[in-house]
């Protein structure tokens, strides 16, 4: 309706015409394309937990965190904070992963990258800029009982650095049912 009232309109403003319409059209797709085919591919996928072997306690290392938001729900977890190996100085190209650790079971998701230059404002050290993240995970497929939620990396090096519990007055153990 607007196109039309447009188009009826063009007697009074020659510049707009059907073909100045289309090419304004091609101008918006081509500058949002990358946030639409960003947003068609995480609709188009369906992120789940892992399955991974228990990793032992003993390789626990000190990690900073703070939790944003946490939103559990009968089958989808997602999260947004911010988290980085408290021994690093730089943690440009580590991969962020939250895990579940249950009794006899645990599981892994990978987590998206979220830019937090205020992270390395509030530590003093610019490096930390990449310390931001984000995940949306289906559980359904989840063996029932109760796990504890934990933070992994995988730093640039390819060494894994974990934290297998979050604080639990933070997250308290979730319980997970078909």
């Amino acid at each position: 309706m607007l196109i039309c009232s447009t188009l009826s309109h063009n007697r009074q403003r020659p510049d707009l015409n059907i073909e100045n319409l289309n090419a304004f059209g091609n101008k918006l797709n081509t500058s949002l394309r990358k946030k639409l085919d960003s947003a068609l591919a995480s609709i188009q996928t369906r992120t789940e937990f892992l399955e991974v072997a228990k990793i032992p306690d003993t390789a626990n290392r000190l990690i900073r965190y703070w939790l944003l938001s946490v939103n559990i729900g009968k089958s989808v977890i997602s999260m947004q904070g911010w988290a980085f190996i408290d021994t690093t100085q730089n943690n440009k190209g580590d991969l962020i992963f939250v895990l579940l650790t249950g009794d006899d079971k645990m599981y892994l998701v990978k987590t998206r990258k979220v830019q937090r230059p205020d992270v390395s404002g509030a530590f003093g050290n610019q490096y930390l800029n990449d310390s931001g993240f984000g995940f949306t995970a289906f559980t359904d497929q989840l063996q029932p009982g109760k796990y504890q939620i934990g933070i992994a990396f995988k730093d640039a090096q390819g060494q894994f650095v974990f934290q297998l519990k979050l604080s639990s007055n933070e997250l308290p153990l979730t319980n997970y049912s078909k």
